[in-house]
C-alpha cells in the first residue's frame, strides 16, 4: 500500500473515531459543553416532571421515575473524577422540578441524596467489576448493568429514600408499601433506559472507558 493510501485509511480511521465521540459526548447526560450540558439537564427535569403525573396521590412516590436512571447513566459515561460535577449539575433540575411540583425544599434534597446515592451504588459497583469500555454486545456487561444497576441499586437505596420521606413526614402509605413502589418503578425505569441505550450511540463497540 503507497504511503499516501496509508494516510487516508489513517485518516478516515480518526474520522471514524471524532465521529463516534461526538455522538457520544452529545448524548450522554453529561458532556463538555454547556449548550450540550443544559440540554441534558433538561432531560432529567422533564423526566422528573413526568415521573409527577404517575404519583398516586400527594406525598406518595412515583411509579415510574426516570431521573435516577438518567444519573446513573451520566456517571458511566462520565470519568469517574468529573463525577461530582455531574451530581453538582444536575441538583438545580432537580430542585426546579421538586419545588414547582409542591415538594418542600427539605424534601427535596432529601430525595436528592437518595438519588444520587442509588446512582452511585450502580456507578461504583459496576467500575468494579467492568474494568473495560462498558459494551452492550457483552452478555457479561449487560448482565452486570441489569443486575447491579437496575436492581442492587433501588434495592438499597430505597431503604435510604423511603426512611427520609418519613422523616420528612411526607407521604401516607406505610414505609413498605412506599419501599416497593419506590424500589419497582426503579426497576421498571433503569431497564426501559437500558433498552433505550442499547438501540443508540451505546450500541456502538467501544466507548468511554469506565476508568478513566
Amino acid at each position: 500500500m503507497r504511503t499516501g493510501e496509508v494516510a487516508d485509511v489513517r485518516g478516515g480511521r480518526d474520522s471514524i473515531r471524532r465521529s463516534e465521540s461526538g455522538n457520544v459526548s452529545r448524548w450522554c447526560v453529561a458532556p463538555p459543553h454547556g449548550s450540550d450540558r443544559a440540554f441534558c439537564l433538561g432531560r432529567y427535569y422533564f423526566t422528573a416532571k413526568f415521573g409527577f403525573a404517575f404519583t398516586l396521590q400527594p406525598g406518595s412516590v412515583s411509579t415510574l421515575w426516570l431521573p435516577n436512571s438518567i444519573l446513573l447513566a451520566a456517571l458511566l459515561l462520565t470519568p469517574r473524577r468529573s463525577w461530582w460535577i455531574v451530581l453538582l449539575a444536575a441538583l438545580p433540575a432537580h430542585f426546579a422540578a421538586e419545588l414547582q411540583s409542591g415538594v418542600p425544599a427539605t424534601m427535596a434534597l432529601s430525595w436528592f441524596v437518595s438519588n444520587s446515592v442509588q446512582a452511585l451504588i450502580g456507578a461504583v459497583s459496576i467500575n468494579a467489576l467492568v474494568d473495560a469500555p462498558l459494551r452492550f454486545d457483552s452478555f457479561r456487561h449487560l448482565t452486570i448493568l441489569l443486575f447491579l444497576g437496575a436492581f442492587l441499586a433501588p434495592f438499597l437505596s430505597s431503604f435510604l429514600d423511603i426512611a427520609l420521606l418519613k422523616l420528612n413526614g411526607w407521604g401516607y402509605s406505610s414505609y413498605w408499601e412506599n419501599w416497593r413502589i419506590r424500589f419497582l418503578s426503579n426497576v421498571l425505569a433503569t431497564l426501559t433506559l437500558v433498552r433505550w441505550l442499547s438501540r443508540g450511540p451505546l450500541a456502538v463497540s467501544r466507548l468511554h472507558s469506565l476508568h478513566r
